[in-house]
């Protein structure tokens, strides 16, 4: 049995998980604590828009932790693991409406619309992080070799022969460079892209 940290604090609340001591063993929990603490906030926003109540969503929130961290095998993927997280919320807010009769009922449809909006947000999100991660990386690579990226993935696009009479190299030269640099950037991104998720 393992007692994971007191509390997490995301933006706008606290997930405590104090009381939890019938979680198994996983060498994968840490990095679950870790996934959830880093969305609790994209949960709440989501949560809070469903219900339009601040302590139902901090109570709902706490539910979809819990049922978070108890779950065996969980998708360790930062999005996989948000689109399954936002899943469960989603669930518990359904439950949460037909359990509550104080409250309107949100039609299932629109709970549906707003999770395909928030995981657009995400996407949006992610792409802006990925195109800023490569303009950092593209600074560090060397001025000839940028160059000819750019022109390469310019609009149009100039060929490897073109490429080769422009930069007057060999094709056998460009093409094999132009996908060393490719395989050097993927890398610098990911590189940052884990960077900032850390910090």
């Amino acid at each position: 049995m393992k007692i994971l940290p007191a509390g997490f604090v995301g933006n706008a609340s606290i997930i405590n998980l104090n009381h939890l001591t019938d979680i198994p063993e996983q060498s994968d929990r840490n990095e679950i604590a870790a996934l959830l603490m880093r969305h609790s906030s994209r949960l709440r926003a989501y949560i809070l828009a469903c219900v339009r109540n601040r302590t139902d969503a901090d109570d709902l929130l706490q539910m979809v932790a819990i049922a978070v961290i108890k779950t065996e095998n969980p998708p360790t993927q930062d999005a996989d693991f948000l689109r399954w997280a936002r899943e469960i919320a989603r669930r518990r807010i359904l439950k949460h409406f037909r359990n509550s009769s104080r409250l309107g009922i949100l039609e299932p449809k629109t709970l549906e619309s707003l999770a395909e909006a928030a995981a657009w947000v995400d996407q949006q999100d992610a792409s802006n992080l990925r195109r800023e991660a490569l303009l950092k990386c593209v600074e560090k690579i060397p001025s000839e070799t940028k160059a000819l990226l750019m022109r390469r993935y310019a609009s149009p696009p100039a060929s490897i022969p073109e490429l080769a009479k422009m930069f007057n190299r060999a094709a056998s030269y460009i093409a094999p460079l132009l996908y060393r640099v490719r395989q050097q950037l993927h890398a610098c991104i990911e590189r940052q892209l884990a960077s900032e998720e850390r910090s």
